[in-house]
């Protein structure tokens, strides 16, 4: 018997994102609203007051009990109402800021974010995934901040012609905008330090990579009506909303089959396949109504969203829209490395379906193991699941599962 090492089958897809979209597929549903299917609960408000001091010993921070919960709540009335940023419009940015680097356009206004990170020992081999219809429904330049809030304010007034609108949102590290020659004095807005105390992710929770309490902040700038698709991050999100608002529509990780979840090997890995969630086609995707009820609100400028790791969430701008998140990696990203990556017992004299018949049990085994010990894991055995998903595709043969070939 020898060890053979799983991983799940993936590749970069050998297209590029930065011609015009026009040939790029659109993402059109036919069906009804999510609410339709599935319950509407109702998200927690919380005041900063409500906190205290975090709890004994703990400092002025977000206290522990926030992370153990795995919940997520809006928070109103924190120290981010003092902090500079509080006070960012795009006539501010478009002062401070010259260029932004890779803006995302496309004629669509729901975006479905592609991966394009793949590593080489999987280069090429599902490079057969642009001929079949898979593409980026979105495209990548760089504008100055001048042009873009140009489009975005002569979009909100209705000047492009209306049958082929273009929709722009930027996403970045702030600290992109700090190494700028132009913009020395942007992110001394941002209290880096101050938001570690106040936001910063306790070390029991935290991946090992995040030993020290450190913390990714990305910047995000929309259009109106521009949307994400559904769904999930591995980081613990506090996500702050600067200017204008936006509308969240948020599902726990148990509803990652009745999403449809993109399969591993998929460069949409993350996303899952039910995109509109206005108009959702359960014949095409028969498991949503199974999805655990979700969550939907509005954003609004000084309130702060925690978003726990793993929740699916669809967000949707509404007019311009400015916002800032802060990332911390997940102490469940270390678990789920190991469990995709556990060495499985195999037999060279195995067939192609007792081999897969093994790939498929073993590991599920492994991350029900963990889900017995911390139910938090429960997140890596959904996931895992949804790894071998099947998948809608273009052509005669609609349904694929992407595992082992």
């Amino acid at each position: 018997m020898i060890l053979f090492r799983i991983f799940a089958l993936s590749a970069s897809i050998q297209i590029s994102i930065t011609a015009d979209p026009i040939s790029r597929p659109r993402i059109v549903e036919s069906g009804y609203p999510w609410s339709d299917y599935v319950p509407v609960g109702n998200i927690r408000y919380v005041d900063w007051s409500e906190f205290g001091d975090g709890g004994a010993g703990e400092g002025r921070g977000v206290p522990q009990s926030v992370f153990k919960s795995r919940i997520p709540m809006i928070i109103r009335g924190s120290p981010v109402g003092e902090w500079g940023v509080s006070g960012w419009h795009p006539k501010k940015i478009q002062t401070e800021i010259s260029t932004l680097q890779n803006v995302y356009i496309g004629h669509d206004n729901l975006f479905l974010y592609f991966h394009d990170d793949k590593d080489d020992f999987n280069q090429g081999i599902l490079s057969e995934f642009s001929s079949r219809g898979w593409a980026p429904n979105y495209y990548l330049r760089n504008l100055s901040t001048a042009d873009f809030f140009h489009q975005c304010r002569a979009f909100s007034q209705g000047m492009p012609p209306p049958d082929n609108p273009l929709y722009y949102y930027y996403s970045g590290d702030l600290g992109i905008w700090a190494e700028s020659p132009d913009s020395p004095g942007i992110t001394g807005d941002f209290p880096w330090e101050e938001s570690l105390e106040i936001f910063g992710v306790p070390e029991e929770f935290r991946a090992l990579n995040k030993g020290e309490k450190t913390q990714e902040v990305i910047s995000w700038l929309g259009c109106d009506n521009v949307t994400a698709s559904p769904h999930y991050d591995s980081v613990h999100n506090f996500f702050l909303q600067v200017y204008g608002a936006k509308r969240f529509t948020i599902f726990p990780p148990e509803a990652h089959l009745g999403l449809h979840m993109h399969p591993k090997s998929h460069p949409s890995w993350t996303q899952a396949q039910v995109v509109d969630l206005n108009n959702v086609n359960v014949q095409k995707y028969p498991l949503f109504p199974t999805t655990p009820s979700g969550f939907d609100f509005t954003l609004q400028p000084g309130e702060v969203l925690y978003l726990p790791p793993f929740w699916f969430h669809r967000v949707q701008s509404i007019g311009m829209s400015i916002s800032l998140a802060l990332w911390t990696d997940s102490k469940l990203v270390d678990d789920i490395d190991e469990v995709f990556s556990s060495p499985l017992p195999f037999e060279s004299s195995w067939t192609r379906t007792q081999f897969l018949s093994t790939s498929f049990k073993s590991n599920p085994i492994i991350a029900h193991v963990l889900t017995l010990t911390n139910p938090g894991y429960s997140s890596i055995r959904s996931l895992h699941i949804s790894a071998y998903t099947s998948i809608h595709r273009p052509g005669p043969y609609p349904f694929i599962t992407l595992a082992l070939f």
